[in-house]
């Protein structure tokens, strides 16, 4: 399997065909049609103009093959291959009877060998011997298919490559995949290395630091880097990933690179605050800074931050706070950024609302619109921010009225598609998010019975996963489904916890019952340190009508959404269903601290002020387009995932034009 391609389907819904084209002929149509057919079992579809490329392509024979093989799949049966049903009828004494001796016979004997001084380790348990029913039915169509984009092998780089660097909040592991492949792949000189999100610049820095090639790698990094503060915080960043150890060659050629810089650069970006020229000295300690130095005058500086004579901006900006300085504000402006960062602060400290946002206003275009739209959606989940809210709102207003996208002036229709626009927010993409952003709320259809919650995974080494869900009931009643609680009650029931590899585990949630959220939990509990080091494993939601022993467990066409488990994380929320609402949520936060009493705690999850419903509506606004009630009175359609018409725009693909600053 091409591990970048899948990346590129899992994270950009893309798919490569080659460009060498076959006549059209009404045989390769009819092919084409039914591979597009065979996509759809499978939870996925093209639009009218790739099926129309693929029956023109060299690739349409193979097309659906290699499609296949990208998929993740779940190889394996879960504790009781007849769930629900088997769990269902079976009584509490001999559900715990069969877990207890599947965990003496991993745990136990491991920890008995340890008694007698070896380390033995067990790869798989025992399984209790149950009645397996040939899986012969599936499940209905519950969910509409996802659309796949194609595009031609030449494009199979470049493209990716110029849409991952122009994102407007931090890439993904699996997005810095691609970036790393594909900088392998193109001219580095041709190539506009101008990322707005300064996040990204670390993990693509650290791609060029790791080119054998070290004239390249400086002709990338020096590409990259604006000024000498970037290149402080980048190989910060790859001396965390070189576990301390630089090599001499390597700490040549960053000296190299900071010296490239005029000196006046490198005095006002090497120190920002105490805390920071504390970590700075330390790394221009592993670089051997003063030992590669060629330059008498960079020295210079380095000792004079050594000594403590340079001043940092911040504490410099800290100090007219102090003294409530009447210029503070105007100081603190010349860096938008920081005038954004610190808005609420200088709203509590008294500075008034309209002098903030003046010199906010002031400053619209060099601020990000993807910084005020997050900032407001968790301002917007807040008690007691109102002033710093309407703040913001107020510039993001602006920020959105002088920004040039294809809405401006245009009728536009907005199709939701399966997102509940209400209960959506603009939240930063996680890193076990795909193609799907966090925060995006999906509609449950009627006929949705269950939401199937189930994890799958592989290793060479025994590990253990586990799925939790902890749910609240309308009358405010707690409780926790999972190996250390209860395994079913009237509203959920758990397949029976697997400690070994090559497992699978499901949780189901019936929506036909009292309760009012569910948060879905994943936990690595043994065998590897974080989910990233694990071979394989994968987690998703799917949607459940029929349930019975013929019934298929796994079906893809019926997932919301499914992610490969990359995070340096062992536990996560993944997502939330709210069942009175009838919508889910992905949300995969890294959680902290939520044992409660044995049991996990329940979070209260508040949808922002600003919800992706609210803000669609004043980018509509500020774009001066008119809202139609139908497709037909439009001119553009607005939809949220993959375009299916040509007269529609993608607000996933467009990163909500919040990267058209």
């Amino acid at each position: 399997m091409d591990h970048y391609r899948k990346n590129l389907l899992e994270q950009l819904r893309l798919c490569v065909i080659d460009r060498k084209e076959q006549p059209l002929s009404d045989l390769a149509l009819t092919k084409a049609l039914t591979v597009n057919e065979e996509l759809k079992a499978l939870g996925f579809s093209l639009n009218t103009a790739d099926i129309l490329k693929l029956a023109k392509s060299e690739s349409l024979d193979t097309f659906f093959r290699d499609f296949s093989e990208m998929l993740s799949d779940v190889k394996a049966k879960p504790m009781y291959p007849d769930f629900p049903s088997q769990v269902m009828e079976m009584d509490e004494a001999m559900f715990r009877f069969h877990q207890l001796c599947h965990y003496q016979s991993t745990y136990g004997v491991e920890e008995m060998a340890r008694w007698f001084g070896q380390d033995y380790r067990v790869s798989r348990g025992w399984l209790p011997e149950t009645e397996e029913t040939e899986k012969t039915e599936k499940d209905e169509v519950l969910l509409k298919a996802k659309t796949l984009q194609l595009i031609y092998g030449e494009e199979e780089y470049i493209l990716p490559l110029q849409k991952l660097l122009k994102k407007p909040e931090k890439i993904t592991i699996q997005e810095t995949e691609i970036v790393r492949e594909a900088l392998n792949h193109v001219d580095i000189e041709k190539t506009d290395l101008d990322i707005p999100f300064k996040r990204n610049l670390m993990p693509v820095f650290n791609t060029f630091f790791c080119f054998e090639d070290r004239k390249k790698a400086l002709e990338g990094m020096r590409k990259l880097c604006q000024h000498t503060g970037d290149v402080l915080k980048c190989i910060d960043y790859c001396l965390t990933r070189c576990d301390y150890r630089f090599t001499s060659s390597q700490k040549k050629l960053l000296v190299k690179l900071i010296e490239s810089y005029p000196v006046s650069d490198w005095k006002a970006n090497v120190v920002l605050s105490g805390k920071k020229a504390r970590r700075t000295l330390l790394v221009l300690q592993y670089m051997s800074y003063n030992r590669f130095s060629r330059s008498e005058e960079h020295r210079e500086v380095v000792r004079m931050l050594r000594n403590g004579e340079l001043k940092s901006w911040e504490g410099c900006a800290k100090e007219l706070l102090s003294k409530k300085d009447e210029g503070v504000v105007d100081f603190i402006a010349a860096r938008p950024g920081m005038l954004l960062r610190w808005t609420n602060w200088l709203l509590k400290l008294g500075y008034e609302d309209e002098t903030v946002k003046g010199k906010l206003l002031e400053k619209a275009d060099d601020l990000s619109a993807k910084t005020l739209a997050f900032a407001l959606t968790q301002l917007g989940r807040l008690e007691g921010k109102e002033r710093a809210y309407d703040v913001l709102y107020a510039v993001l207003s602006e920020k959105l009225s002088r920004m040039d996208t294809p809405l401006k002036g245009k009728k536009v229709y907005v199709d939701g598609g399966r997102l509940d626009l209400e209960h959506s927010m603009l939240l930063s993409k996680g890193d076990e998010a795909g193609y799907v952003r966090n925060g995006l709320a999906y509609r449950i259809p009627e006929e949705v019975r269950y939401i199937r919650f189930f994890v799958y995974w592989n290793d060479s080494e025994r590990v253990d996963i586990d799925l939790h869900c902890s749910a609240s009931t309308v009358k405010g009643e707690e409780y926790d489904i999972g190996w250390n609680a209860d395994f079913k009650n009237a509203a959920a029931v758990h397949s029976g916890d697997i400690t070994h590899s090559n497992a699978a585990e499901y949780i189901d949630i019936d929506l036909e019952s009292d309760l009012s959220e569910v948060q879905m939990n994943i936990n690595l509990f043994a065998g590897k340190p974080v989910f990233g080091d694990i071979e394989e494993c994968f987690v998703g939601m799917m949607a459940v009508k029929k349930i019975g022993r013929k019934v298929s467990l796994y079906d893809p066409k019926n997932c919301f959404f499914q992610s490969d488990m990359r995070s340096r994380t062992r536990t996560l929320h993944y997502g939330y269903v709210n069942v009175p609402g009838r919508y889910l949520c992905l949300d995969d936060t890294p959680t902290k601290n939520q044992w409660v009493d044995g049991v996990y705690t329940v979070n209260d999850h508040v949808v922002s002020d600003l919800s992706l419903a609210g803000y669609i509506d004043l980018l509509l606004e500020k774009q001066g387009a008119v809202r139609t009630e139908t497709k037909e009175d439009a001119e553009l359609t607005l939809v949220m995932e993959k375009c299916e018409a040509e007269d529609q725009i993608s607000l996933i693909d467009n990163d909500f034009f919040l990267g058209k600053d």
